[in-house]
């Protein structure tokens, strides 16, 4: 099981205005996002293209629809190249 196949059973945590969901890598630099989202436009939207992504995922995990199974497939993959590329900001510029 990946970090995101249950994301709509766990918890949200906020750590800023711009980014709703923290996957737990992440959490334990959650003062470098805020900081990083207070300052850096492009940083900002990757958050937001996380948080997007993970209210989809919980949409199509919730979905009847015949194709929810691939649908939060593609979602959980992306999520994880989202998580890599926050992590790569981090490193960067935190």
């Amino acid at each position: 099981m990946t970090p995101y196949e249950s994301y709509a059973t766990r918890g949200c945590r906020k750590v800023s205005n711009f980014w709703q969901h923290i996957p737990a890598p992440l959490r334990e630099h959650e003062d470098s996002i805020d900081l990083l989202a207070a300052k850096d436009n492009e940083f900002r939207e990757l958050c937001r293209d996380f948080d997007d992504c993970v209210d989809a995922l919980r949409r199509w995990e919730a979905s009847g629809e015949p194709e929810a199974g691939a649908r939060a497939g593609e979602y959980r993959e992306l999520l994880a190249a989202l998580q890599t590329e926050i992590e790569r900001f981090l490193k960067m510029r935190a």
